[in-house]
This record gives structure tokens, C-alpha cells and sequence, in this order.
């Protein structure tokens, strides 16, 4: 209808623009409008028409439910009627904006009645009230604003989800009313998700219009100390890495989840990046994170769907080597925290030691007891950290684990083989710089001869015939003269394999054949006999077993004296030098002398002073002789080594 003050009913004259095309389905728009006699045009009003299939070819007809959720003013949503004030709540649902004349549905819920029976915010329990109407035809439908009765109720706020998903409380708007007014000009700037409209097509053939309340309740007289209400929130925290170097990335997620039973309101979170490390980026599910203050604020965090996360990354700065990188978070709210164990977390990052780096000074040579540390034969072979507890300037001489079936570094197989033929006494090994079998064999015979060190600590009872942790380690400690520690990971590691061999054992398993360690087989037509330690079976060490190639071999927690040990080549070359130094020096005993060591104790008495003194400095200089022969001797094998693998 149109009225006019002066001209009355002028509702003939309204006109009607429109698009609608009957043949086609979908929605359209019908604009109305109308002039009094002096040309005056009242304001435009425009209504959708929507045309739908007549017939067959399929279902034109969809749904739309009414879910109510309830929760009090910190949130906290109600998952019953239990304890919620008086009111009552109704919604409307017509087929235009004129609600009060169009109305096909009407729903009414009650603060008694109120009975969740639908997920809507929480995803984990039934926390909305919801009523579903089917068969609508396909076209556009108005919901109203939520009539609330209830002097402790507050504004219902609304989702329809036209493009903005329910994932928490904060995903509900205010009403927005500007289709149901007379001008169209403010259509464009409503809330989609909350303007009273929703459209059924084909593609659309379900919706919904959900309403979220709060209340104030009265003031809480059992919610912890003081009257105040409690939230118990916690956090946790990981890292990608737990070793890293100069130059890696560090990537923190650090999770706050709220444990209720109440709302929690001004959450933040320090977060300060250590020292050792440069920001990269800073990105959170919600709140912001300052990388001026270091903190993040997450502001209210309701119980329920309330788990929020920050993620942190950060590159290792250089100068880091060595050191530990510790990370700790502290979470806080306004309201009381019956467990504040949960507030703060850490976690920690290695960083790993620099580079060895290449010896210029005392590498070997002359004193024979200088460290040779670095890059071995030019580019062929790597510089590698140091041990764990060796210090820079210690000497380092094996850095790789050798196999038969690796891609073995060449310049690392050399010096092994060295080695075992110049320190160890195993003369007939090659220097190929070849892993193969007559390197294996003395590996083996070396294994065993040590089996108390790298045997034994892994539950080896058989020689493995490659070079590990524990291997490489006695090489090392062996031509360094010095221990190499072990770390608490390889520690772990021995224990694990040894139990689980033990177990094996325990069970009557037999874990493999093994090397015989009596006499080791060269592979042609002869045998390797240990040149300094005989073997022997019987021996209560003795045995057979796998050669482990498929295990992580081991390292030992203790190391034998090595300064004092002597080879088979050196005592023999002491003795012939004691030999010629004690006949050239018998001349003043005579024939005394000669029967000194054939005569009973009363013959040796009768000796005199003169004979005695010269036997006493017989002695020392046998002492001395001995001391700097043997000195001599390991100097030039380390000479001789170096030479060898061209580390002058």
C-alpha cells in the first residue's frame, strides 16, 4: 500500500521494476516505488522473488536448523539446564523481511527445557539446543532477532555461517538488520554471517541460524579463594631439534590450553627467544606476540574449544658452538590458578662444537706426541668436531667409522691401516687406503686384543670386523695417549644393544656364527695370529659370535693405561741392546762376574766394592739406554705415519 497526505491511497500508482524470469530458476530482486501528483517519488523498497523447478528432475526442497547456545558471562557454556536463570528465548523463520506476516516456523526455547543436543562450539560434548525444519523449498528465508525474556540475560549475538565457520565463542556477531529496513542503500554493508538471511539452492541445501547468549549470574560464592573465579592454565612447548648447528632454524610451537572450570580473561605468555638465536617469524592461532616485549597476547581464553598455539623460528647464531640453547615459556591470566606447575616450560637445544681447526704448529713429527687434528690429505678428508670433553688442542687421529660396505673415505682407511701395521704390529697389512679383507683381519685381531674395551661393553663375543665408536675410540686414545669420553647418547646406546643381545642369548637364540678369534684366517692359505697377545679360546673370554654387521657397534666407559705399553719389536730390540751394554761393561768383575749369575749367594758377597759400584751403574745406564731407545722408536713410527698418510 502507498498513502499520500494529500493525495490519500495512491497505491494504484505503485510501480514494480523487475528482472524475474519465471522460466529460470533462481532468485531475483522486484524494486517498488511510487509518485504523488506533484511528481514526488517516495523511497524505493525492494523485495527477492525466487523462482524454483516445477516437477521433476530432482529434490528442490532443503533444511534449516535453529541451534541456541547458552553460557554465563565468562563464557563458560552450559551443557544442561542445570543452574541457568529464568528465561525464554523465540525465533522466527519467514519467507520475506516483513517476519510478522510471512512466518512459517516459530521455535521457543526455556531456561527448564533447555536441552543440549548438538556439538556446535566445544566439538567434544553436546553444548547447543538445536531444532531442525525440513522440506523448504529452495529460495531465500528470513530469520528474526531472538525475543529474550529474562532480566539476566543479555543481546543473543548470531552465525548463520554465511563464510565465517564456528570455531570458538568468538565466531557469533550482533544482529544485522539493514535488509529489513526501508532503504536498500545500507544492504551492502550488513554482516553476511548474521543478517537474517539464508538462501536454499542445489548446492546450499542445508543451513543454519545459530544464537549464542550469555548471562550474568549471580556473584559466585564456591569458585576458589576470595570469591574470584579459578582457571587453570597450562602450557607446553617443543622444538624440531634437539642438536643443531651454526646457521640452523629452530622451530618453537608452543600450545596454552585452558583447564577451566572458569573462563580465563587477560592470557598472555612471555616468550623471549634466547640470546644465541635471530628471530625469523613469529605466527600464532590467536592474540598477538610482540617482538618488542616478547610477549604474547592472547587476551580471554574460554574453557572448552580454548587450546591456542604460537610458533616461534629462529636461526643459530655463530659463536653458539658448544653451548646450550635453553628456551622458557610462563603463562598468566587474571583469575586465580589452583596449579601454577603448569605455567612454565623449557626445552633445550645443543648446539654443537666447532670445527677442529687444521693444525699448523706441532702436528706431528720431532716430538712425535704433537696433536693431528684437521683435514687430512688436502680435501680428501673432513674436518670433524671434536669427542665430547676433548679440548681443542687435544690430538684426534681416526674421525670416520669405516665398514666394508661403505662408501669408506680412502685417506681414513690409510691411516687405520698404518696404524695397525706400525703401532699395532701387524706388518703384512698394505697401505691401500681399501677397506678390504687383510685390513678386516687386523681389525679383528685388534678388536680382540682389546675386547675388554670394545668387545665386552656392547656384549660382543667375537671380533666385528668394522671400525665404530668404540673402535675408532682405543685407535685414537692409543695414538693420542690420552682418553677420549664417553657421551651419555652412546652410553645409551651400548646398554641398549647389550640388553637386547643378553635377551636374545636368554632366550636360546643364536644371533649368528662370528669370526674365530683362536686364529683369524687371512683368506690366503695362512693365518693371523695376534703378534703381541696370543689368542687363546680357552680363556674365559673367549667365544664366538655374530660380526654384528647389522648392529651399531660400541664404546667403552674405561681406558687402559697406554703410555706403558710396549710391542713385540721394541722389548726384542731392548734386549739385544741390554746384552751388548752388559758384556761391554763385565770387564771389571773378571772372572767374577761371570760366575756371578751361576754361584750361590755366598760367591756374590765375596764380589767387592769395586765390582758392586760398576753393577750399579750398569744398571742405570741399562735403565737409560732402555728409556731413550724406546722413545727413539715411537718417535719414528709417528714420523713414519705421517709421512705415509702426507701429513707434513
Amino acid at each position: 500500500t502507498a498513502l499520500d497526505q494529500e493525495d490519500g491511497d495512491i497505491t494504484p500508482n505503485i510501480v514494480a521494476t523487475s528482472t524475474v524470469n519465471t522460466s529460470v530458476v533462481g532468485s531475483y530482486t522486484v524494486t517498488y516505488n511510487v509518485k504523488d501528483s506533484q511528481g514526488l517519488a517516495a523511497t524505493p523498497v525492494s523485495r527477492t522473488v525466487n523462482v524454483l523447478e516445477n516437477g521433476g528432475g530432482g529434490a528442490t526442497t532443503g533444511s534449516i536448523t535453529f541451534c541456541l547456545a547458552l553460557a554465563d558471562k565468562d563464557n563458560v557454556i552450559a551443557t544442561s539446564s542445570l543452574s541457568l536463570p529464568a528465561g525464554s528465548f523465540i525465533l522466527n523463520l519467514a519467507t520475506s523481511t516483513d517476519i510478522s506476516s510471512t512466518t512459517i516456523q516459530s521455535k521457543n526455547w526455556t531456561n527448564t527445557a533447555f536441552a543440549p543436543n548438538s556439538k556446535l562450539i566445544s566439538g567434544t560434548v553436546n553444548d547447543a539446543d538445536c531444532v531442525k525444519y525440513s522440506d523448504l523449498k529452495f529460495g531465500t528465508y528470513y530469520y528474526s532477532e531472538l525475543g529474550i525474556t529474562g532480566s539476566l540475560w543479555n543481546i543473543a549475538k548470531y552465525s548463520d555461517k554465511y563464510n565465517q565457520p564456528i570455531n570458538n565463542v568468538f565466531d557469533f556477531f550482533n544482529y544485522s538488520p539493514e535488509l529489513f529496513n526501508a532503504t536498500t542503500t545500507d544492504d551492502s554493508s550488513r554482516n553476511m554471517n548474521s543478517d537474517g538471511q539464508i538462501t536454499l539452492t542445489v548446492d546450499n541445501r542445508d543451513q543454519s541460524a545459530n544464537l549464542y547468549v550469555t548471562y550474568n549470574p549471580a556473584p559466585c560464592t564456591d569458585c576458589g579463594g576470595g570469591g574470584s573465579p579459578v582457571s587453570n592454565l597450562s602450557v607446553t612447548k617443543t622444538v624440531d631439534k634437539t642438536t643443531a648447528g651454526v646457521g640452523d632454524t629452530l622451530t618453537y610451537i608452543v600450545t596454552v590450553t585452558n583447564n577451566g572450570p572458569y573462563n580465563a580473561t587477560g592470557v598472555s605468555l612471555a616468550e623471549t627467544l634466547p640470546s644465541l638465536l635471530d628471530l625469523v617469524s613469529a605466527t600464532s592461532t590467536y592474540g598477538t606476540y610482540s617482538t618488542t616485549t616478547n610477549i604474547w597476547t592472547i587476551g580471554d581464553l574460554p574453557v572448552g574449544h580454548s587450546t591456542t598455539t604460537l610458533t616461534l623460528v629462529g636461526t643459530v647464531k655463530a659463536g653458539a658452538e658448544g653451548q646450550k640453547v635453553t628456551n622458557t615459556v610462563n603463562v598468566t591470566g587474571n583469575q586465580s590458578d589452583n596449579d601454577t606447575s603448569n605455567n612454565t616450560f623449557s626445552v633445550d637445544t645443543n648446539i654443537n662444537p666447532a670445527p677442529v681447526p687444521p693444525c699448523t704448529v706441532n702436528c706431528g713429527g720431532g716430538g712425535g706426541n704433537g696433536p693431528i687434528v684437521g683435514s687430512y690429505g688436502g680435501s680428501n678428508g673432513p674436518i670433524v668436531p671434536q669427542v665430547a670433553g676433548a679440548s681443542t688442542t687435544s690430538c684426534y687421529y681416526l674421525y670416520d667409522y669405516l665398514r666394508k660396505d661403505f662408501n669408506n673415505n680412502p685417506v681414513e682407511v690409510k691411516k687405520l691401516q698404518v696404524f695397525l701395521r706400525d703401532l699395532e704390529g701387524f706388518s703384512t697389512v698394505d697401505i691401500t687406503g681399501v677397506y678390504d679383507d687383510q685390513t678386516i683381519v687386523a681389525l679383528n685381531a685388534f678388536q680382540w686384543r682389546y675386547k675388554d674395551d670394545i668387545l665386552t661393553p656392547w656384549g660382543h663375543t667375537a671380533p666385528t670386523s668394522y671400525t665404530y665408536i668404540l673402535t675408532k675410540k682405543k685407535v685414537n686414545e692409543i695414538y693420542c695417549k690420552t682418553a677420549f669420553p664417553v657421551t651419555t647418547q652412546q652410553q645409551e646406546e651400548i646398554d641398549n644393544y647389550r640388553n637386547f643381545l643378553e635377551s636374545l642369548r636368554k632366550e636360546g637364540i643364536n644371533i649368528g656364527g662370528g669370526v674365530s678369534v683362536d686364529t683369524i684366517n687371512t683368506g690366503a692359505g695362512g693365518s693371523f695370529e695376534d703378534p703381541v697377545t696370543s689368542v687363546n679360546t680357552s680363556s674365559s673370554n673367549s667365544g664366538s659370535a655374530s660380526t654384528g654387521l647389522t648392529t651399531l657397534a660400541g664404546i667403552s666407559s674405561t681406558t687402559e693405561k697406554i703410555a706403558g705399553d710396549m710391542t713385540a719389536n721394541v722389548i726384542s730390540a731392548g734386549k739385544r741392546f741390554a746384552n751388548t751394554a752388559l758384556a761391554f761393561l763385565a770387564w771389571p768383575f773378571g772372572s767374577s762376574f761371570k760366575n756371578l749369575f751361576n754361584r750361590s749367594s755366598e760367591c756374590v758377597l765375596g764380589i767387592g766394592i769395586f765390582g758392586w759400584i760398576n753393577l750399579f751403574l750398569l744398571i742405570v745406564i741399562i735403565i737409560i739406554s732402555y728409556l731413550w731407545y724406546r722413545e727413539y722408536k715411537n718417535n719414528k713410527k709417528i714420523e713414519d705415519i705421517n709421512k705415509e698418510i702426507d701429513l707434513n
